[in-house]
């Protein structure tokens, strides 16, 4: 990448990724719907499309299609339409972040931020298996069920796991 400005706007939008999960899902939602508008407007600035030429990205745009049109022809389209449209976001994310992760000099960056991030949710589920509170001090009222920074919602284990 030249622009060095650039570059580190969207090293600090992916480095937030696994943070704005533990945020909640709207905050995500926002976090990843800013990277691939972000990211559009930066292919239109450089008039660079190459990337839909990605055999890959290709791929994705036709299992994208398979679902709209699986969309119309089950029993409640308005149901599955509407679930469906929004999994456009993820191919440009995924494009997105396929661009930046090769162009990009200091990517290690982001991974290092999501190891970092993912360190001390690990360490923070440890602490509330021992003593039953995470670092904040919330505590689970849902059983045995780890929490950690998720406001209650126990749901560490997916979040860790994926």
């Amino acid at each position: 990448m030249t622009n060095h400005y650039l570059e580190k706007y969207f090293l600090i939008l992916f480095s937030l990724i696994p943070i704005s999960i533990i945020a909640g899902s709207t905050v995500s939602l926002i976090n990843i719907g800013i990277i691939v508008i972000s990211f559009l407007l930066f292919m239109f600035y450089q008039k660079n499309w190459s990337w839909l030429l990605h055999p890959v990205i290709k791929l994705l745009f036709l299992i994208y299609l398979y679902l709209i049109f699986n969309s119309f022809i089950s029993l409640s389209p308005e149901v599955g339409i509407y679930r469906n449209l929004g999994f456009v976001r993820f191919i440009f994310f995924f494009a997105a972040f396929n661009y930046f992760y090769f162009h990009s000099k200091n990517f290690k960056f982001v991974i290092l931020v999501w190891l970092i991030t993912i360190a001390v949710v690990f360490f923070d589920v440890f602490v509330e298996v021992y003593t039953g509170k995470n670092l904040l001090g919330d505590k689970t009222h849902i059983g045995d069920r780890i929490i950690s920074f998720f406001k209650g919602e126990p749901i560490v284990g997916g979040y860790l796991n994926s």
